[in-house]
């Protein structure tokens, strides 16, 4: 059961009184704990890039509940962004709904009546290794709110 989301930076965490806020505190440290390892695997030595009063573009793969999203959305709202624009493939139409009134602007061109999980929708759904991110990272360098393609 998902009870929240975890960033370097900020939390949030519904409030379940059966859950005991010693094991929350430990788990918020082992997730940040991964999530430092994870951002020096996978920029290096690349900074954050400052949000504030810039465009942000959430692109995903597609949303089946949107439970990450709803977590990613006021994380990057903190950082105080000009807008907030989430492009994604397909997602449900209560999903969509949801997001849409969360965001600036929503862009989906499928919205199916019959949802039934993002990868049924891909005729190839691969999972993107960890090398071939990195890979990508590494060729779009990204310094200084810039992208420029290195040589």
């Amino acid at each position: 059961m998902a009870i929240g989301a975890v960033s370097l930076e900020d939390e949030i965490v519904e409030n379940y009184p059966y859950i005991p806020r010693q094991y929350i505190d430990e788990k918020i440290i082992e997730i940040r704990s991964e999530l430092k390892n994870r951002f020096k695997k996978f920029m290096g030595n690349r900074k954050p890039i400052a949000l504030k009063n810039k465009t942000v573009i959430i692109v995903d793969d597609g949303i089946a509940t949107g439970n990450t999203l709803f977590a990613a959305i006021p994380m990057i709202q903190n950082k105080s962004p000009k807008k907030i624009v989430v492009a994604v493939p397909v997602a449900p139409s209560d999903t969509a709904e949801k997001i849409r009134k969360k965001v600036d602007e929503f862009i989906c061109p499928y919205i199916p009546d019959n949802f039934s999980g993002v990868g049924s929708f891909y005729r190839i759904f691969p999972q993107v290794s960890d090398d071939e991110v990195i890979k990508l990272m590494d060729e779009f360098d990204i310094v200084d709110n810039k992208t420029s393609k290195t040589q």
